[in-house]
C-alpha cells in the first residue's frame, strides 16, 4: 500500500463497503462507544448539577446586589426626603 495515505484508504473503505466488511463492523462499534459515552445519564446529571450550581451562585450574587441597591436608596429617600422640606 504505497502512497496510499489514510484519506485515499477512508474513501475507498466507504465507496466500497461491501468489500471490506470488517470496516463496517468496526465503523459500527466507534459509533456504538461514541453514542453510549455521549448519551450517558450520568454526565447529563453531572451536568445538570453544575449548571444548578452555577445559576444558584449568580442568583445569589444578583441578590445580594439588588439588596445593596435597595438599602442604598432607602439610606437616600430620608436626606432627599430633608432637603426637599428646607
Amino acid at each position: 500500500m504505497v502512497g496510499l495515505n489514510s484519506s485515499k484508504l477512508f474513501c475507498i473503505l466507504y465507496k466500497s463497503p461491501d468489500k471490506f466488511p470488517k470496516a463496517s463492523v468496526i465503523e459500527e462499534i466507534v459509533n456504538d462507544v461514541v453514542d453510549s459515552a455521549l448519551d450517558s445519564d450520568d454526565i447529563e446529571d453531572e451536568i445538570d448539577e453544575e449548571v444548578a450550581k452555577v445559576l444558584t451562585a449568580i442568583a445569589g450574587e444578583t441578590a445580594a446586589q439588588l439588596l445593596e441597591v435597595v438599602r442604598k436608596e432607602r439610606l437616600k429617600q430620608p436626606a432627599q426626603a430633608t432637603e426637599d422640606e428646607e
